[in-house]
C-alpha cells in the first residue's frame, strides 16, 4: 500500500486497518463517512440522524430514528404529550371513557347532539338580566355564558335547564356524566398549560432512571436493589445538565444493570444504593486536564505498560504470551472515544497462573453514563485452577450460561471484551480503575495512560502499607465514607467497584492535600504494627 515499515507486526496491522487507500465498505449515505463495522455505522445513522426515522408522532407527524426521541417528545409537559389526551372505550361509552381517564383534552371538540346545544353571537342578546357575565358563547337552555368553547363543550354534556317543566330531557348516556366528576368540577376555573409548560419554579423534579431487570435462576449478577425515591427539591442543574442526563439515560437502557441508577439534576447519581458525586456540565472540559495530571506515566512513555502498585508486586508473577498483548488503538474518524473511563473487571485464576476476565463494567467518568456491565465466558476449554467465587459469584461454565439463558449479555472470552472495550477508548483515553494493571493483563492490553487510585494512595503515603489498607474496601471507606457491599451468592458487582475508583479519583483531585496526610498516617501506623510484630 505504501513504503511505511514497522517494528512489530501489530503495529503494521493497525496501520493497514486504517489506512487512507482502504475503502471501508461502511459508508454513510448522508455525509459519507467510513466506518469499520455496521455497528458502528448503525449507531452513527442513530446519533446523526441521517439514516430512515422509523418512528413517527402521532400528533405531529415528525419523524424519529430511536423510539426513544420519540417518547422524550412526547413526554410532559410538550404539546404531543398524552396526558391532557382522552382516549375512547372501544365501545365507544362516553361513560365508560370518563371512568377510565380522568383528563380531558380541553382543545378537542366533544360528540354530543345537536338539539343540546345552541351557539348564540355575542351581539345578540340572551337573558340579560340572568346574565351579569357578557361572554361570546351561551346556553339556549339554561342561558348560562361562557369565556371559551371548551367549557361550553363541558357545560352541555350536563346542561339543566332553568324550566324542567318546558325542557327535554338529555339522552341517557349523558345523565350521569357529571356524577363522575367532583363537586364543582365543571363550574371552576379552567388553567389550560401553555405550550412552553410549567415555569423553572413550578417544574417538578424530573429523574430519569433506569428500571432494573429481574434476577432469573442464579445468574452471576448481584439481586436487585430498590432505589429510594428522589427527594422533592428544587433541580439544582443547568438545561445543559438536564438535557446531558436525559440523553446518558437513553443510552443505557439496553444494558441490565444489577441494581436501579438514579441520575439526579443536582449532582449526585445513586446505584445501587450508595450516593456518587457526578461532574457539572460546566466542569467536564476542566475535569479531563485535572484528571490527566494523576498520571503515573510521563506522556512520552504512556504507551508502555503502566505500572503496578508495590504492595500488590507479588501478584503479577504469572506469565502471559507477549503475542497476546496489543496497544490500545489510535483515534480514527470512526472512532473516537471517550477522555476518561472508569473500568473493573473480576477476574478467575486458570492452571497456569493467567487470570482471565469473568465480569466487566465502564462507566464515563464525566457524565456517569454507563458503557459497559457484561459478563465474559472464558475458553471452556481451558482449566480453571480458582474460580474466585467469593469475588465473580461464580462457580463452573453453567453459572455463565445460565446467565446468558436469562438475558444477560455474555462475551466470548477476553478476545470480544476488548474488542467491545477498543471500540469506546483510544490511546489517548484516560482510564482510572484499582490495582488496574491486573485488569489490563487479564484483557491483554498495554495502555500506560492510566490513574490507578492505589497507586495514587501509595505514592501520597510515602511509604508502605498494607493490602488491606490498600484494598477498595478501605479506600472507599477512608477516604469517601462509602461502604462497598459483597453479595453473598452473586459476590462483588464490577459496577459498583467503577464507580468507587471514579469517586476515589474525584477525591484525590478535590481534596489531595488530606489524602496525603491521611495516607501517611495509615503508613505510620502500618510501620508501627510490623515493628510491633517483628520486636524492632
Amino acid at each position: 500500500m505504501c513504503d511505511g515499515s514497522f517494528d512489530t507486526k501489530a503495529a503494521l496491522t493497525q496501520h493497514q486497518r486504517n489506512h487512507p487507500d482502504v475503502q471501508s465498505e461502511h459508508l454513510c449515505n448522508v455525509c459519507n463517512w467510513p466506518f469499520s463495522d455496521s455497528l458502528q455505522l448503525e449507531a452513527h445513522e442513530i446519533q446523526a440522524g441521517h439514516g430512515q426515522p422509523a418512528y413517527q408522532c402521532p400528533s405531529c407527524s415528525q419523524p424519529f430514528p430511536t423510539s426513544t426521541l420519540l417518547a422524550q417528545h412526547r413526554k410532559f409537559p410538550k404539546p404531543c404529550s398524552d396526558a391532557f389526551r382522552a382516549k375512547e372505550a372501544q365501545n365507544g361509552n362516553l361513560r365508560n371513557s370518563a371512568r377510565l381517564v380522568r383528563y380531558v383534552d380541553l382543545d378537542a371538540p366533544i360528540a354530543v347532539p345537536e338539539s343540546t346545544l345552541q351557539y348564540y353571537p355575542a351581539s345578540e342578546t340572551v337573558a340579560s338580566n340572568n346574565n351579569p357575565k357578557n361572554y361570546n358563547l351561551h346556553c339556549a337552555k339554561c342561558q348560562e355564558s361562557f369565556r371559551s368553547q371548551a367549557r361550553f363543550d363541558l357545560h352541555g354534556l350536563a346542561c339543566r335547564p332553568r324550566n324542567s317543566a318546558s325542557a327535554e330531557v338529555d339522552p341517557p348516556k349523558f345523565k350521569t356524566l357529571k356524577s363522575v366528576y367532583p363537586p364543582g368540577f365543571f363550574d371552576r376555573p379552567v388553567k389550560v398549560p401553555s405550550e412552553e409548560g410549567p415555569s423553572s419554579t413550578n417544574r417538578p423534579h424530573l429523574t430519569p432512571r433506569r428500571p432494573s431487570a429481574a434476577m432469573n435462576r442464579a445468574p452471576p449478577q448481584g439481586p436487585p436493589v430498590s432505589t429510594p425515591p428522589p427527594p422533592a427539591a428544587p433541580v439544582g442543574g443547568g438545561p445543559a445538565d438536564m438535557e446531558q442526563v436525559s440523553f446518558i439515560c437513553g443510552k443505557m437502557l439496553p444494558l441490565l444493570l444489577q441494581a436501579d441508577v438514579t441520575i439526579y439534576h443536582d449532582g449526585k447519581v445513586t446505584y445501587n444504593g450508595i450516593d456518587w458525586r457526578r461532574i457539572g456540565s460546566g466542569m467536564q472540559a476542566n475535569a479531563i486536564g485535572m484528571v490527566g495530571k494523576l498520571c503515573h506515566l510521563p506522556v512520552k512513555l504512556q504507551g508502555e505498560y503502566l505500572p503496578s502498585p508495590q504492595t500488590f508486586r507479588d501478584e503479577y508473577s504469572a506469565q502471559y504470551s507477549a503475542e497476546d498483548f496489543a496497544a490500545s488503538p489510535s483515534r480514527s474518524p470512526a472512532t473516537s472515544g471517550y477522555p476518561v473511563i472508569a473500568l473493573s473487571c473480576s477476574k478467575i485464576v486458570l492452571a497456569d497462573g493467567c487470570q482471565e476476565v469473568v465480569k466487566i463494567a465502564a462507566i464515563d467518568v464525566l457524565t456517569c453514563r454507563i458503557l459497559m456491565h457484561h459478563l465474559v465466558c472464558p475458553d471452556p476449554k481451558a482449566t480453571v485452577k480458582n474460580w474466585q467465587t467469593g469475588i465473580t459469584g461464580l462457580s463452573r461454565f453453567s453459572d455463565i450460561e445460565a446467565a446468558r439463558q436469562a438475558g444477560y449479555k455474555v462475551l466470548k472470552g477476553w478476545q470480544a471484551a476488548r474488542a467491545a472495550l477498543w471500540k469506546l477508548i483510544t490511546k489517548d483515553t484516560i482510564i482510572i480503575g484499582h490495582n488496574l494493571r491486573s485488569d489490563l493483563d487479564a484483557l491483554r492490553m498495554i495502555h500506560g495512560r492510566a490513574v490507578d487510585v492505589a497507586k495514587s494512595v501509595e505514592k501520597a503515603a510515602d511509604g508502605p502499607l498494607s493490602k488491606t489498607q490498600l484494598s477498595l474496601d478501605s479506600l472507599s471507606r477512608d477516604f469517601n465514607g462509602t461502604a462497598l457491599t459483597t453479595h453473598r451468592t452473586f459476590g462483588r458487582d464490577c459496577l459498583q467497584d467503577a464507580f468507587a475508583a471514579r469517586g476515589l479519583c474525584l477525591c484525590i483531585i478535590k481534596d489531595g492535600d488530606a489524602v496525603a496526610r491521611r495516607a501517611r498516617r495509615m503508613s505510620l501506623d502500618y510501620q508501627v504494627v510490623v515493628n510491633s510484630t517483628t520486636g524492632v
